[in-house]
């Protein structure tokens, strides 16, 4: 009887622990077809908790740490942007100093490339056979290969590079100083040569140059926060003339603004949003700004304001017409909300991870 009851026993046993494991393959939901857009989420400075979320339309939910359940393994420190190319989707991951490599559908990792200590990567773009790599520290542009990610040169450049974009085949890098600025230093905008990988041109702006789009007429918009060790510094909008390069439109703001993506383009290239410090509260209040890009002047009144949130990064969907808000918290996880682009009531609202800073709409 005995041998019986503990041959029973070691059945259970076995159906239990296969149904756990079951539940477990289970649990991770499948988004390969579905429709959204993923976030990141950067996490708290050296506490390894950067995260991926995505929101799905259909199922109007949000998937939180879809990496890390996805690969069995954390993400890593300081989640700083997200790039897709042929199928593929690059995390850089800023402070772990490498790039997650997985498949831009399902997230299931492929590689990952470690840059080595020195590195403080920000931002990934493809032109051609190539991938370029902005750095915060090393004075370099790593230039890649686009199938595998190895080295295959640099640019040097003295200060931190940031965002990028295509214009004419050739690509635009915003250079900024992290560690003190001189009426020398670089502040502004590069405009690299492929072919050589070498700069091309340089357009003195002003400090803190993070971010860089070009509209439908061919004009490129660049954002500077201004330097924060400089009281008296502030913010500034740039319209750049891409025919000659020369800048035709300036927009000063009140105080310094940092952010790490302020500028959206809507699908048509011809109305840019940008997100601005509100004057009566720079540190902790971020307002949204809808410019038309032939407009003259700067709106008086700002697009959507809230005082009640940390308004960490943004997007706007106006085929879907809504408005897309990632409220941080230095405390907790933060949450995306989800507004009426009109009417700016909010319809939803969710938890997602530590910091989430920026959206990809895919």
């Amino acid at each position: 009887m005995k041998k019986i009851n503990s041959f029973l026993l070691l059945l259970l046993g076995i159906f239990i622990v296969s149904s756990c494991k079951k539940d477990d393959n289970t649990s991770i939901p499948d988004i390969e077809k579905a429709k959204g857009f993923y976030i990141v989420n950067e996490g708290f400075f050296t506490n390894g908790n950067a995260s991926l979320s995505f929101y799905d339309y259909e199922k109007d939910s949000v998937i939180n740490n879809l990496f890390e359940n996805k690969n069995n393994r954390p993400l890593g420190d300081v989640f700083q942007s997200m790039t897709f190319h042929n199928g593929k989707a690059y995390l850089v991951i800023n402070n772990s100093k490498k790039i997650e490599v997985a498949d831009s559908l399902t997230m299931t990792s492929i590689k990952t490339l470690d840059l080595g200590a020195g590195s403080s990567p920000r931002n990934l773009l493809f032109l051609g056979s190539k991938a370029y790599l902005t750095d915060l520290y090393s004075n370099k542009i790593q230039v890649l290969d686009a199938d595998n990610l190895n080295k295959i040169g640099s640019i040097s450049v003295e200060g931190s590079t940031e965002k990028m974009a295509v214009f004419n085949n050739k690509i635009l890098v915003t250079v900024n100083q992290s560690n003190g600025y001189t009426e020398e230093s670089l502040q502004g905008l590069l405009v690299i040569n492929p072919a050589a990988d070498t700069i091309e041109t340089y357009l003195k702006l002003s400090e803190g140059a993070v971010d860089v789009k070009v509209d439908y007429q061919n004009n490129i918009w660049v954002y500077c926060t201004g330097d924060w060790a400089n009281e008296n510094a502030n913010a500034k909008l740039y319209k750049v003339n891409g025919n000659n390069l020369s800048v035709s439109q300036t927009f000063n703001f009140v105080g310094t603004s940092f952010y790490n993506s302020p500028l959206k383009l809507n699908q048509a290239k011809n109305i840019l949003f940008t997100a601005v410090a509100n004057p009566n509260n720079p540190y902790s209040q971020y307002d949204i700004f809808e410019v038309p890009v032939n407009s003259t002047a700067f709106p008086s009144a700002p697009y959507y304001s809230n005082s009640d949130y940390f308004i960490n990064g943004y997007d706007v969907n106006l085929d879907k017409n809504e408005l897309y808000i990632l409220n941080a918290d230095y405390s907790q996880a933060g949450n995306l909300i989800i507004l009426n682009a009109d009417t700016k009531a909010e319809k939803r609202r969710f938890d997602v991870g530590y910091l989430p800073s920026q959206i990809y709409i895919r």
